[in-house]
């Protein structure tokens, strides 16, 4: 279960401003407010009440000669007065927005309007295409009824008059789906007509970015996977190995989700399990809205169109008595439905998209490269038109040159064709690059899933922290080996100690994590940590 918790509260909040050699004067005094999920609170009063300086002390953006002299500005249960510097700054913009009333200076005005939005959310999601990027802001200019909303994308703010320029700052703000909007007095240079019309648009937005939020290709809920083994030590009896144990997470169109952690924390049975190789003992996995574990064979068959596994061994995925255009005709062959000729066709096109020559069509794959072998399995998977590809440490056979070389084509077809892609994978070096979200399995748990920055510059789950700590680099590590990195090897699946399953080897392990197993905690909406530790404190270190 994931443990909800509010948005924001305020509590004696008090700002004053410094009048130097007059000492100071009070412009907010213990002010108090709550916001709830879902809620819309309006702030009123006349000019010089203390409205604009409230709606800037909430995203901690109050500056000399004002201060915050006291209170509390908790979002979702963390201090923001509180927090270190780079953490606000992590947080404004991405879970908290703010639009001003001067829409003039809140944009470069050497760059196309489009493209700084653009920027901005390629730097909150680094994993996002460009191609997606860009569709993305484009349907949301459109939302908030910007005219020639493509055209718009790359003229510059010169360009945009006061409405359409408030209309662009909205998008801006709400583009990363954060948490917490703060609109100060956002029509105050527009006529009412403009007006009445912006003030509709932050909704009708957020609504717009929430149907991107809810188009879930691919849905894991509390699933579980148990295997029997022979007890050696007794006769006729059995022990269970739990591989995967209550794995929770969403995976959103366009998506690049990586599933991490070190060997035999459940990643590969979990691939098995998302591509319908075997079943779990319970939980649900729902593709493109279906439990796919109870399909019968026929509606199975129709639906693995739609999704597809490509494996590490890019030399036993090929049969090698097949020329490498029938093996990538195959799927087209099972499926049925279409010519020879259009099958031919159609492998010609898809082995000219993924670089391969037209000359190999009717040749064996002896004497084919790594690199090449991955480029016709993934041929083969592409010719079904799928939506979705599960790449279960497809790239780790391979050296960094290939490895770079097939991430740009993924990039490449993900621009194209609006892929989604699972990255199962050890190597966290690729995945940075790669992957805009971050599921981190132990012991068959996911223990933390947040975004590509919060997982490799501010991880809450120590288990993560050392992950990381082990990972060469050339600059210093956020983690220290010393604090973080693991000793010994996980406890055996087949007798999982009670309470936390991570604390035998957790440098932080309090007593709690003794007694209980810590539920998968929220965060945020896309960030959640299995840690007593994020209860306790959500800024251990």
């Amino acid at each position: 279960m994931i443990s909800p918790v509010n948005i924001l509260d305020v509590r004696n909040l008090t700002v004053t401003l410094n009048l130097a050699s007059r000492g100071t004067r009070a412009v907010l005094t213990d002010v108090d407010l709550s916001i709830d999920e879902n809620e819309v609170l309006g702030i009123i009063g006349e000019s010089g009440s203390g409205k604009t300086v409230l709606s800037r002390a909430l995203v901690r953006w109050v500056t000399s000669p004002l201060n915050i002299e006291s209170g509390v500005i908790a979002y979702r249960g963390n201090d923001l007065l509180r927090l270190p510097r780079a953490q606000m700054q992590a947080l404004r913009g991405r879970k908290i927005a703010y639009i001003g009333s001067d829409p003039g200076n809140a944009l470069d005005p050497t760059l196309p309007v489009g493209r700084q939005i653009v920027e901005k959310l390629k730097s909150i999601e680094p994993g996002i295409s460009n191609g997606e990027a860009e569709r993305r802001v484009i349907r949301l200019l459109d939302a908030v009824k910007m005219p020639s909303a493509k055209q718009r994308f790359e003229e510059f703010p010169f360009q945009f008059s006061g409405g359409m320029m408030q209309r662009a700052l909205i998008v801006d703000a709400l583009v990363t789906n954060p948490d917490l909007l703060v609109a100060d007095n956002i029509t105050q240079p527009l006529d009412v007509t403009v007006a009445a019309q912006i003030l509709r648009l932050p909704e009708a937005v957020a609504d717009e970015v929430s149907p991107a939020a809810k188009d879930v290709i691919l849905s894991v809920r509390n699933v579980s996977r148990v295997y029997p083994t022979r007890d050696r030590n007794k006769l006729f009896a059995s022990q269970f190995v739990h591989a995967v144990r209550d794995a929770s997470f969403d995976v959103r169109r366009g998506d690049n989700l990586a599933i991490v952690g070190e060997s035999g924390c459940g990643k590969s049975t979990l691939s098995r399990l998302l591509s319908r190789l075997e079943v779990p003992d319970s939980g649900q996995i729902l593709f493109m809205g279906e439990d796919i574990a109870p399909m019968k064979a026929k509606r199975l068959l129709a639906l693995r169109r739609k999704f597809q596994l490509l494996l590490q061994d890019p030399f036993s995925s090929i049969p090698p008595h097949l020329s490498i255009g029938r093996t990538i005709a195959e799927p087209l062959y099972v499926h049925g439905g279409m010519s020879r000729s259009a099958i031919r066709d159609r492998v010609a096109a898809t082995m000219q998209e993924v670089g391969l020559s037209l000359d190999l069509f009717g040749k064996l794959p002896v004497g084919l490269s790594a690199g090449q072998r991955q480029r016709v399995s993934i041929a083969r998977a592409l010719v079904l038109d799928p939506e979705l590809l599960i790449l279960d440490e497809t790239l780790s056979a391979l050296d960094q040159v290939e490895q770079r070389k097939l991430l740009a084509l993924f990039q490449r077809l993900q621009d194209q064709r609006g892929m989604t892609y699972i990255y199962i994978s050890h190597d966290l070096g690729m995945v940075r690059q790669a992957c805009n979200r971050i599921a981190v399995m132990y012991l068959g748990r996911v223990v933390e899933l947040a975004d590509n920055r919060t997982t490799f510059i501010e991880p809450r789950h120590p288990y993560t922290r050392a992950l990381l700590s082990a990972v060469p680099a050339v600059e210093e590590r956020p983690f220290k080996a010393e604090t973080y990195l693991l000793e010994g090897e996980p406890p055996n699946p087949i007798h999982i100690p009670a309470g936390c399953s991570f604390r035998s080897r957790c440098p932080f392990a309090v007593d709690k994590c003794a007694l209980e197993d810590p539920p998968l905690f929220a965060r945020g909406r896309d960030e959640s940590t299995a840690c007593h530790l994020t209860e306790i404190d959500p800024h251990h270190q």
